[in-house]
């Protein structure tokens, strides 16, 4: 996902400034702002003032900022100008910056599987200790692993109990490893420029995960 951010240093009265066609509210100044695609283009209109227009192409993961000020003389069109890497210093038009990490959506998805399945790990243990628990206490009252001929209500419902808990502990093992295994494919998706390729149109690097084979990992696509 790309992000615009607009400034106004120097408002003017009854002014509009649009993204793409959607008129901006003020509180959205100075704010980042999300967009689909990744084209993007602000225009700027106030009584008495020459327009101000310019365009950006935002690659995912990146913010575009525009800095309004009204020109002076006939109608400016900066787009000529614009590019993700020429644009960095001018100084009335967009400028391409890193996106804030904080919206990093690879990034979030890895912290948050990764957390998950850290926490089935965790009960994966309880329920197993639960299970070991019920499997001392079983062999205490049947030595040898024979109970006597007439099993006990207690007996039984120890059994169907450490059933589960059996169940319920490789469930947890199973699932969390491999949400674990999809956070830290995540999260290294998110170090490689926001997980969009390597090179740009050539290669593109995305995660996979297979939970009929337990399997997780990074493939490469594109034309080589």
């Amino acid at each position: 996902m790309a992000f615009v951010r607009v400034e106004v240093p120097e408002p003017a009265p009854n002014m509009t400034v649009t993204l793409n066609g959607r008129p901006l509210d003020a509180s959205e100044y100075q704010t980042s702002v999300a967009i689909d695609g990744r084209n993007a283009t602000i225009e700027a209109v106030a009584p008495g003032r020459v327009p101000y227009r310019a365009t950006s192409d935002v690659p995912p993961g990146q913010q575009a900022r525009f800095i309004v000020r009204f020109p002076q003389g006939a109608v400016v069109d900066v787009s000529d100008s614009v590019s993700v890497v020429s644009v960095r210093d001018a100084g009335n038009g967009p400028h391409v910056v890193g996106a804030s990490r904080g919206v990093n959506g690879w990034r979030v998805a890895g912290i948050v599987t990764l957390s998950v399945g850290a926490a089935l790990g965790v009960a994966g243990v309880v329920t197993g200790l639960n299970a070991r628990s019920i499997d001392d206490r079983l062999a205490s009252e049947c030595p040898g692993g024979a109970c006597s001929p007439t099993i006990s209500g207690e007996q039984r419902s120890l059994i169907d109990e450490g059933r589960t808990m059996v169940t319920l502990t490789n469930a947890s093992f199973i699932a969390g490893g491999a949400l674990a295994a999809f956070g830290v494919v995540a999260l290294i998706v998110s170090l490689s420029d926001g997980g969009e390729s390597f090179a740009p149109g050539l290669a593109r690097v995305s995660p996979f995960v297979d939970p009929s084979r337990g399997a997780a990992g990074l493939g490469l696509t594109g034309r080589f």
